[in-house]
């Protein structure tokens, strides 16, 4: 399994204003060569999948790393990514939630067709619950196919949204696998110990496919 040596992971779940297509490619032709300056490299741009058991419905999900925290405030704080953010970005969402995070493990190759999206805090006095909730998890993820695309701590940053504790890109084989894993009555139990200790809890599925900048 390939992985990216890249540190920092940004999040992008938002809803494209209607008839925004136009706009909005232009936004992606301004702003790739700025990307491509820093550095950045697109993970995963993801279709929203909906589940009862799910709490994000955006449609559109945006996956990017950058190797350093430095490349990635670059890109965002950019001058010229500034002018055209206000310029294209803006107008061309109805809605958008940016998450940084910084891994804590390398990133993994994104060779799956379906993408959970997990982000966090963590209540005060329950880090033993959910250490015991993780080690849940673990023990039963191989059943599923179930691995970690990304994970880490969140960073607050002046271009994003207030920052989560914990940030979890989780991989499924399929949607069907996710689906097996969530309503599995053993996960269930386990998930006893991450409802006791999150708050703020957003939980969504993407069918990702990979856009290079290239």
């Amino acid at each position: 399994m390939s992985e990216n040596a890249h540190s920092i992971v940004v999040v992008l779940r938002g809803k494209l204003a209607e008839g925004s297509k136009e706009i909005y490619g232009k936004y992606l032709e301004a702003s790739t060569p700025i990307a491509k300056k820093y550095g950045a490299k697109v993970l995963a741009v993801g279709d929203t999948l909906t589940r009862e058991y799910l709490d994000v419905t955006l449609p559109l999900t945006i996956v990017i790393s950058f190797e350093t925290e430095e490349n990635c405030d670059g890109y965002f704080l950019d001058p010229e990514y500034i002018e055209i953010k206000e310029k294209y970005r803006d107008p061309s969402y109805e809605e958008v939630h940016i998450s940084v995070f910084k891994v804590g493990m390398p990133i993994t190759e994104n060779d799956t067709e379906c993408v959970v999206a997990s982000f966090a805090n963590l209540i005060p006095g329950t880090e033993e619950q959910y250490q015991a909730y993780l080690h849940g998890v673990l023990g039963i993820a191989k059943n599923f196919g179930l691995s970690l695309l990304a994970g880490g701590k969140g960073l607050n940053k002046s271009y994003a949204d207030p920052s989560f504790e914990i940030n979890s890109l989780l991989k499924f084989p399929t949607a069907n696998e996710a689906d097996a894993f969530f309503n599995d009555p053993e996960y269930q139990k386990i998930a006893e110990k991450r409802h006791a200790s999150y708050t703020d809890a957003e939980l969504g599925m993407f069918k990702p496919r990979v856009l290079n900048l290239d």
